[in-house]
């Protein structure tokens, strides 16, 4: 530029420009994407959803403290999944996860017991139900239980005339 070749400084100034940029997509299109995991779950494969498993994480770790955080949890969860892993192996692989934690703060045994307890909801209610989401699903629940408890003769009958908490709908 200082001997005057304004126009050639100008052009190699934009050849690079238009070099760096071909490169950077070429880097994209080589890198591997990251690969959408699929998980088993009632005999069926499907996508596995992080955003539902990410909730889930932060759902059990809400209200512990400022130390218990979701990210690490769902980090070293995913870290021990692969593709076509059944979905309890998912639940499982999170609370094992949180569990590790707890060396780091003992708030994350809370983390791991509520993690552990969805399992126990999923199985017993039979879908994905949050730990913040039990207390209006156990509202749910527990009528038709009892119901369901007479009608196969394990529960007695004077269960159903007994006057029910005013958080369980009639």
């Amino acid at each position: 530029m200082r001997g005057g070749h304004h126009e050639v400084a100008r052009a190699y100034v934009l050849y690079r420009e238009r070099r760096s940029q071909e490169r950077a997509r070429q880097v994209q299109k080589t890198a591997p994407a990251e690969a959408a995991l699929h998980v088993t779950d009632k005999g069926q494969r499907v996508p596995l959803d992080f955003a539902k498993l990410q909730a889930l994480i932060e759902s059990a770790c809400a209200g512990l403290g400022a130390d218990v955080k979701a990210e690490p949890v769902l980090a070293e969860t995913r870290r021990n999944l692969y593709d076509g892993v059944p979905i309890d192996e998912v639940h499982k692989a999170a609370i094992l996860a949180a569990r590790t934690l707890i060396e780091k703060d003992p708030g994350y045994t809370r983390a791991t017991a509520r993690l552990l307890l969805h399992t126990i909801r999923r199985e017993i209610l039979g879908e994905e139900v949050t730990h913040a989401e039990m207390h209006t699903r156990y509202a749910d629940y527990f009528p038709g239980f009892i119901k369901k408890g007479v009608q196969a003769e394990l529960l007695d009958e004077k269960l159903l005339q007994f006057d029910r908490p005013s958080w369980v709908p009639r």
